[in-house]
């Protein structure tokens, strides 16, 4: 997810000077962070809350319905675990593909 929400570049950058600062060393989550931080430049405060402290995980059901006569598709993606105080809603991205029922894209 983090390579989702950083891009593929900036991913590769910070994970490489995570790295260089901590060579056969003991880390903790708090560095990943300021390695990320400091390469994008990006407060990521909220994705660590999230992924990293938070119990659980997002669980999400997604639906989808095609109106051929307007060509229109609608997909809903509801969050669905259950719902505690450790646990909030997640802000996250997504890539969706639409196919049709042979296989093709749309």
């Amino acid at each position: 997810m983090l390579r989702f929400v950083v891009g593929d570049d900036n991913f590769r950058r910070a994970m490489g000077e995570y790295a260089k600062r901590s060579p056969r060393s003991l880390v903790e989550t708090r560095d990943l962070e300021r390695a990320f931080s400091d390469v994008t430049g990006r407060g990521l405060e909220w994705f660590w809350q999230e992924w990293a402290y938070l119990q659980g995980a997002p669980t999400f059901e997604v639906s989808s319905a095609y109106d051929a006569e307007r060509r229109l598709e609608t997909v809903t993606v509801l969050q669905t675990q259950r719902w505690e105080r450790s646990c909030r809603s997640s802000r996250c991205r997504s890539t969706y593909c639409l196919v049709s029922p042979t296989g093709a894209p749309r």
